[in-house]
């Protein structure tokens, strides 16, 4: 409350309390904010790994009891999936019918697990377009070109073996999308599937009356906004653009809240996270925030990846790109015809004409196995420290609660 003494004012005692009180409250939760920022497997690794497993057990508890109070839904998934099992492990008259759908199911939900894995986190995703559905597309890309036809099984033992009698088919851009479209649908509805959590979780903030920035990890621009050294540098610029972006998102997601959706779901863009926590903070339904992200992300954005890397890898374009490469690096020439050697000889291995079959892994692919080591490894160590800093913004929450409890305390005293 504030007092006009002689024409000035002045602030009253309880006022500057307020401020003090504020002020402490703000301090506390700076220190933890740091102490949070320490977490990590190369810098403490014991806390980390303890709020961690913390976190994990805390998931499963929650997640055994939402199946336990919805006991209809898990006794009719454990039916099914016990049913599909029956029939899958023992043979009869109905297995020539069920095996190929049952195939079909397994490799869908393969690559859905995949696009899960590739959106699911807040930037921390496995990119699976890169190691698994990319190179899948351009192997079907390359086997077509080889074969001179599309009449090949694309998983099991005998996956990508040019048949031995097949008539030579005009094989067309149209026609390898549509041989992989199956696995490309499932992967980018996994990708949908993985944008949900950060949409539950700041929509369940807001209906718990939290504020988006108490929820770890939410508040995209919070570590830019409190950074005391932020004024006149590159955070600063940064903080100022993620600002634009998002009163830009927020106020078309008002307006045209589908069609926003569905325009970031279907360009590849950093920000689909932000849109994800805006949709779940706005309680934006969930039919509409989940439809148009499927439609953007497995049917428009997955679908004009698939036509780039069928573009890139069909066999004129290769020579090309091999071409560039080995004129930049010549000395990686004799790896390239290796591996090029290798990779066709598999789709002839009844052939007596084909390609010499090179022993063991080329320079080429031991570079991917490496690359491959460090992505999946650098994921693990994303989401472990998530789940830690998530487990400690949880018990920082509690410590502050008590720590507003014990400072109002002593100022009644």
């Amino acid at each position: 409350m504030r007092k006009r003494v002689n024409g000035n004012t002045i602030n009253s005692p309880e006022h500057d309390d307020k401020k003090i009180l504020h002020r402490q409250i703000v301090e506390k939760e700076q220190e933890l904010q740091k102490k949070r920022k320490e977490i990590g497997l190369f810098k403490t690794p014991l806390r980390t790994i303890s709020l961690f497993a913390s976190e994990a057990l805390l998931i499963l508890k929650t997640s055994l009891r939402e199946l336990g109070r919805r006991y209809i839904i898990t006794s009719i998934s454990i039916l099914l999936a016990s049913s599909i099992t029956f029939f899958r492990l023992f043979k009869g008259f109905h297995s020539h019918v069920f095996d190929p759908y049952f195939d079909e199911m397994v490799h869908c939900a393969k690559w859905m697990f995949l696009g899960v894995l590739s959106s699911v986190g807040l930037g921390t995703g496995l990119h699976t377009f890169l190691l698994n559905l990319g190179p899948f597309i351009a192997k079907t890309t390359f086997a077509s070109g080889e074969c001179g036809s599309l009449d090949f099984d694309l998983y099991g033992k005998n996956a990508f073996v040019c048949p031995l009698h097949t008539e030579q088919e005009q094989v067309t851009m149209m026609n390898v999308i549509y041989k992989v479209e199956f696995a490309v649908l499932c992967w980018g509805l996994g990708t949908a599937i993985g944008e949900l959590p950060p949409y539950f979780v700041a929509r369940g903030a807001r209906l718990s009356g939290k504020s988006v920035e108490s929820v770890e990890g939410l508040d995209f621009d919070k570590e830019l906004k409190t950074d005391p050294d932020s004024d006149g540098t590159l955070k600063a610029v940064a903080y100022r653009s993620v600002s634009i972006v998002k009163s830009f998102f927020h106020a078309f997601l008002t307006k045209y809240t589908f069609i926003t959706i569905l325009v970031m779901a279907s360009i590849p863009n950093p920000l689909f996270d932000l849109a994800g926590v805006t949709c779940g903070y706005s309680l934006i339904p969930f039919k509409t925030f989940f439809g148009a992200t499927v439609i953007g992300k497995a049917i428009i954005k997955a679908n004009l990846q698939a036509v780039l890397i069928v573009l890139i890898f069909s066999r004129k374009q290769l020579d090309i790109v091999i071409t560039f490469i080995e004129n930049i690096v010549p000395s990686v020439k004799q790896s390239l015809e290796n591996f090029i050697a290798k990779e066709v000889s598999k789709f002839h291995p009844h052939s007596n004409n084909s390609s010499v079959v090179v022993e063991g892994k080329t320079i080429v692919g031991i570079v991917w196995d490496v690359i491959l080591a460090l992505m999946i490894s650098w994921f693990l160590l994303s989401i472990i420290t998530s789940m830690a800093v998530n487990r400690a913004s949880s018990i920082d929450e509690i410590e502050i609660q008590r720590y507003k409890k014990k400072l109002s305390s002593k100022g009644h005293h």
